[in-house]
């Protein structure tokens, strides 16, 4: 690596439009880790490499995404990196079109506009959660982060599935395939979710399970 291809930490964060304390929490979360570090003087370093890497942060941030999300999109190819970015604007659109009605109906004085309830019967299903005492401000990063480790075990048990099935060589998935196929093809239609409790008092210490039920 070259010395002209390296910038300290205040001249990166000039070209990225980061400030120093968002460099620092972006290198003690991962996303973006200085090249090297000065042991003599504590000076940071950044590649001029990763100014790309560093503007798409601020970008991602502007946006209001929590760490754990834009961290998962940075893995991603740019092509499926929009795609989760459309799903997630349409989510935010659906949510504000609620909310939108909420207010026209509180402004058209509407003590109760929810209409009829209905009730429908669902065939049992087994469910894969992960469970955490944690407070509220935690809750959108752990359901980040909890739906990326659910589906890492679906993938698991696709996998472990076909390779307990008695299907011919030429008709059985490829671990290429296994991710598409964890919500069509497991048994019982295993379904996934988050759960999360948010806990006013003192802080105890966090748990964490993964279960099938």
């Amino acid at each position: 690596m070259r010395d002209d291809d390296l910038m300290l930490a205040g001249e990166f964060g000039a070209a990225s439009r980061l400030s120093p304390k968002a460099l620092r929490l972006y290198a003690e979360q991962g996303l973006l880790v200085p090249a090297s570090t000065d042991p003599a003087t504590g000076y940071r370093y950044y590649h001029r490499d990763q100014v790309a890497r560093a503007r798409l942060i601020a970008r991602l941030r502007t946006l209001n995404l929590p760490l754990a999300r834009i961290a998962m999109l940075l893995e991603l190819p740019a092509e499926s990196r929009q795609v989760e970015l459309r799903a997630w604007l349409a989510a935010q659109e659906a949510n504000l079109r609620s909310r939108r009605e909420i207010v026209d109906s509180l402004s058209r004085g509407d003590d109760d506009d929810l209409g009829p309830v209905r009730t429908r019967q669902v065939p049992e299903h087994k469910f894969l959660y992960r469970e955490q005492r944690l407070y509220v401000e935690s809750l959108e990063d752990f359901t980040v982060e909890s739906e990326d480790r659910i589906r890492t075990r679906l993938v698991a048990v696709v996998a472990a599935v076909v390779a307990r099935s008695t299907l011919s060589p030429s008709s059985c998935p490829t671990p290429a395939t296994a991710s598409s196929m964890s919500d069509s093809t497991l048994p019982d239609r295993i379904t996934a979710f988050a759960t999360a409790s948010s806990a006013s008092a003192e802080p105890s210490p966090s748990t964490s399970t993964a279960t099938e039920r």
